[in-house]
């Protein structure tokens, strides 16, 4: 570690550093996966603290309590005990991190998904409901976060596609669990695990329960039967 200089100056608006200053860094050597701390001075040189893990960290923090749009490198920084230099030395832009924080948090959600599924028996339905809205209590941050992802999706190419690929694979464990297999009905089944998703967020307290969705769907069933 080199002392006797300080950070580059940070605000709100800095969300990239000059491309001069970014080739000067060059590729993260080997130890950018470990703690890394460097301060040089003099001119065309800059300070970086942090490491990748937790810069991440970090931005999935932000996503959960902040948002997408009202996330700032501030926020990022205050959140890691980083700098801006670590940002953009290790992921080139805060766009670069936020969109790979949600990438992360997309699989999480989709194991807190698959997890819930309880054993091949008969009784599945609604022991997977009430697995899944306990996942609801006890991770808020990692589904606030994929909410949050969910809102970006249509604007960002690459998480659109791995929330499809997640999709997909709910749907799929879904549908094994049907009878026949059926992927009309893990369609409906999926749709509705997202819709309970939103609502979770929105009113926890009038958010329908495993029973009530179990009823719930044996009424539409019905009605649908004609």
């Amino acid at each position: 570690m080199l002392t006797g200089c300080s950070a580059p100056a940070l605000t709100d608006e800095a969300e990239t550093l000059p491309a001069l200053e970014l080739a000067a860094l060059g590729d993260p050597p080997p130890e950018a996966n470990r703690t890394f701390e460097t301060s040089v001075c003099g001119a065309g040189k800059i300070a970086y603290v942090g490491v990748p893990e937790d810069l991440l960290a970090a931005a999935k923090q932000c996503l959960s309590e902040r948002g997408y749009a009202r996330t700032t490198v501030r926020d990022i920084v205050a959140v890691s005990g980083s700098n801006l230099a670590a940002i953009n030395y290790h992921f080139r832009s805060k766009d670069a991190l936020l969109a790979q924080a949600m990438i992360e948090t997309t699989g999480v959600a989709v194991a807190e998904v698959l997890k819930a599924f309880p054993d091949d028996s008969q009784e599945w339905f609604e022991t997977f409901w009430a697995q899944l809205i306990e996942s609801f209590r006890a991770n808020p941050m990692v589904w606030r976060a994929n909410v949050e992802t969910l809102a970006q999706a249509p604007h960002l190419p690459d998480i659109r596609a791995r929330l499809a690929e997640g999709q997909a694979l709910a749907q799929r464990e879904l549908g094994r669990r049907l009878p026949h297999q059926d992927e009309a009905g893990a369609q409906v089944l999926l749709t509705l695990l997202i819709g309970l998703l939103v609502r979770w967020q929105i009113d926890p307290d009038n958010a329908p329960t495993a029973h009530d969705l179990a009823a719930g769907i044996r009424s539409v069933a019905d009605a649908a039967a004609g």
